[in-house]
């Protein structure tokens, strides 16, 4: 961050008073991010709109995806799937000789047969077909160009976000920690009318109960006893 961006933004928030910047808008604090920005060369990007995008139907051909084993099928609709699931039936009733050992020492192999039990597995998507492609080839282009062209606003005004953020971020950090400190205060008003009435409307006794509490400072004590009535 510019250190001369930075002391311009400090000497405007530190020369409004606790209750103008209490009393300031969203509206009013965006503004002043805007001045600060311009004020910093950064440009003024607008986020942009998403475009309105050429209808395009979705595909309705279902085709069939069959794993068997390691392999993966597809299958261009339920007759061919139906030959694919006969065919690896087939394969799965076949047998196969195996040596299997039954001890450690590999003294004593014995062979029988065993399946060969793949699972079958079947998934279906939709697609579209190659004529449904080349009829609609010119709407896919033009959406493309759109979808492309907004990325590179997006990304502009992204940027520009990101560039402009220590600005941002300073104005907020003092007006948050203005906020804070009067939403403490005001915590503490409502507290020492509790401890008022402990101290039977002695104002000595029950700021001094309230900062035995909370270790109030002396500016903190003097709001309190200056603006407590006006809870009362």
């Amino acid at each position: 961050m510019g250190l001369a961006c930075r002391k311009k933004i400090m000497k405007y928030i530190d020369n409004l008073t606790d209750k103008e910047v209490l009393a300031l808008s969203d509206k009013n604090i965006e503004s002043i991010i805007q001045l600060y920005k311009a004020e910093e060369g950064i440009k003024i990007v607008r986020q942009p709109e998403k475009p309105e995008y050429l209808d395009i139907p979705k595909p309705t051909h279902k085709v069939y995806y069959v794993k068997f084993g390691w392999e993966k099928y597809c299958c261009a609709d339920l007759i061919e799937l139906e030959k694919f699931i006969n065919y690896f039936n087939d394969i799965n009733n076949l047998r196969k000789i195996s040596d299997k050992d039954f001890n450690d020492n590999y003294s004593t192999r014995v062979q029988f047969i065993e399946g060969i039990n793949e699972t079958i597995n079947i998934e279906s998507t939709l697609v579209y077909t190659a004529e449904e492609i080349i009829e609609l080839t010119d709407k896919f282009q033009h959406n493309a160009k759109l979808i492309k062209n907004y990325q590179t606003l997006l990304d502009e005004y992204n940027e520009n976000i990101k560039e402009a953020q220590f600005i941002q971020d300073e104005i907020w950090d003092k007006i948050n920690e203005i906020n804070e400190k009067y939403a403490k205060l005001e915590r503490y008003k409502s507290l020492f009318i509790d401890y008022l009435q402990l101290a039977q409307d002695n104002e000595e006794i029950a700021i001094g109960f309230l900062h035995k509490a909370y270790l109030l400072t002396d500016e903190e004590k003097e709001y309190v006893l200056k603006n407590y009535k006006e809870i009362q």
